[in-house]
């Protein structure tokens, strides 16, 4: 099994490792789910993990507010962290880098799985081409 699992913890979210090749992210950071340095920090560290395993191959996001999936970003809070942040493995800042990283896949709502599959409303898909 990956290193991606229920056992870390996360500040922002919540992962789901439902089985070797499925894997559930939540967005839970109330009330709005503003994206901070520690939302980008904690979105780096997921994405590396999804990278080095060979396993995943779909990686479903979702939100645990009905009203906002993502909201916008807190520079109010946390605006030398993030700064701090630097340049991610792409060479690009590291909230950019989060946002470039999935490359190889594809992306979008409502994607279905299979054909009895019926996503939740607000869900993200990611998948491996």
């Amino acid at each position: 099994m990956s290193t991606i699992g229920t056992k870390r913890s996360w500040k922002h979210f919540r992962v789901d490792r439902r089985n070797p090749r499925y894997c559930h992210v939540t967005f839970d950071h109330p009330p709005i789910n503003t994206i901070t340095a520690t939302t980008v920090a904690e979105l780096s560290d997921l994405a590396g993990l999804i990278e080095q395993d060979p396993d995943l191959n779909v990686v479903v996001f979702d939100s645990a507010n009905r009203d906002f999936y993502l909201a916008h970003y807190d520079l109010e809070n946390d605006p030398g962290r993030t700064e701090a942040l630097g340049v991610g493995p792409t060479g690009l800042s590291a909230w950019i880098d989060v946002l470039v990283r999935p490359s190889g896949s594809c992306s979008g709502g409502q994607h279905r799985l299979d054909p009895g599959a019926r996503p939740r409303r607000r869900e993200r898909v990611r998948a491996r081409l």
